[in-house]
C-alpha cells in the first residue's frame, strides 16, 4: 500500500493496546488510521455534536481569539475574503471573523454542506483542527489551493507528530479521538505543500501555513 501523501511503498503497521491500527510511512512520517476502523458517516457526525464549542464556552472563544490574533489577522487585509473550511456544528470562528468585518464563507460537509463556496476565490482559507479528519488530505488541499487569489494563504492548525513514532504515538492522547484519521509530521506537510505547488511555513506550534511560491 502506498502513502497517500508521498506515494512511498515503505509502510509500517502500528497497533496500540486497544487494537487500533495505523499505517506509518517510513519516508515522510504520515500516519493514517486503518480505514476499516474509521467511523461511519453518521457516527462521525454524532461525534462532532459532542464537542462543546459554543459562544457560551469562554475558554473555547478565547482559544479561537488567540488563534485569530496570532495566525490569521496578521495576513487579513480589510477587504480580504476568507473561507472557514470545516466550520463545525456551531461556526463560532466564522462568526468572530464576520464580527471583525471580514467577508467570510463557511463550509462543513455535515453542518454547512452548501458547496457554493467553490464559485468564489479567497485570500485566506482556514482549516482549524480539520485536516486530521480528512481521508484524502491531498485532494482537499489541492482543491482549496485552486480557490486562492494571488498571494493567498492556507492556514491550518493540527497536532503534528514527531518522527519518533512507536510507543510515543500509540500512547498519544490526540489519536484517541476516532474521528482523527490523518496525522502529519513536518516532513509530510512539506511534501503535501510541494504537491500543490506551495511552500510550508511553521510560524507557531502546530500551525502550518501554505504560501504560493515566488
Amino acid at each position: 500500500m502506498r502513502c497517500i501523501i508521498c506515494h512511498s511503498q515503505k509502510q509500517q503497521l502500528l497497533q496500540d493496546a486497544r487494537g487500533a491500527r495505523f499505517q506509518v510511512c517510513e519516508e515522510c512520517g504520515f500516519i493514517m488510521r486503518d480505514r476499516q476502523q474509521s467511523l461511519g458517516r453518521e457516527e462521525e457526525r454524532q461525534r462532532y455534536l459532542l464537542h462543546e464549542n459554543s459562544r457560551e464556552n469562554e475558554g473555547y472563544v478565547q482559544y479561537l481569539q488567540r488563534f485569530l490574533n496570532e495566525s490569521v489577522l496578521p495576513h487579513a487585509a480589510a477587504d480580504c475574503r476568507i473561507l472557514d473550511f470545516g466550520s463545525g456544528p456551531l461556526p463560532v470562528l466564522t462568526e468572530l471573523l464576520r464580527e471583525a468585518g471580514f467577508t467570510t464563507d463557511a463550509y462543513d460537509p455535515f453542518f454547512a454542506p452548501d458547496t457554493s463556496y467553490t464559485a468564489h476565490t479567497y485570500d485566506l482559507v482556514i482549516l482549524l483542527e480539520v485536516i486530521e479528519h480528512t481521508s484524502d488530505p491531498a485532494a482537499v488541499i489541492q482543491q482549496l489551493s485552486q480557490l486562492l487569489n494571488p498571494g493567498g494563504i492556507i492556514i491550518m492548525q493540527t497536532q503534528l507528530v514527531t518522527r519518533q513514532i512507536g510507543a510515543a504515538f500509540t500512547s498519544w492522547w490526540y489519536k484517541e479521538d476516532p474521528s482523527h484519521i490523518s496525522f502529519f509530521t513536518r516532513e509530510s506537510m512539506d511534501v503535501l505543500a510541494r504537491r500543490v505547488g506551495m511552500i510550508a511555513g511553521y510560524p507557531g506550534k502546530n500551525v502550518i501555513k501554505y504560501y504560493a511560491k515566488g
